[in-house]
């Protein structure tokens, strides 16, 4: 966690940003993006990608609007 800290502020920074500029936004870590990998620390390989949170916060944005 420590060693990412600086990916998620700068994620939620960056959503935050695209607030201010008036579209819609989420930050969302690899791991909640659906983005799973092996335990190799600095070297880790995708061993899988769902993308469903993120096919579900897009299903969810586009029923709102």
């Amino acid at each position: 966690m420590l060693l990412s800290s600086g990916e998620r502020v700068t994620s939620a920074l960056t959503a935050m940003a695209i607030e201010e500029f008036g579209h819609k936004a989420l930050a969302f870590t690899g791991r909640q993006a659906g983005i799973i990998t092996d335990t190799v620390h600095t070297k880790a390989r995708i061993e899988k990608i769902s993308g469903e949170r993120i096919k579900k916060a897009l299903a969810e944005a586009s029923r709102l609007s």
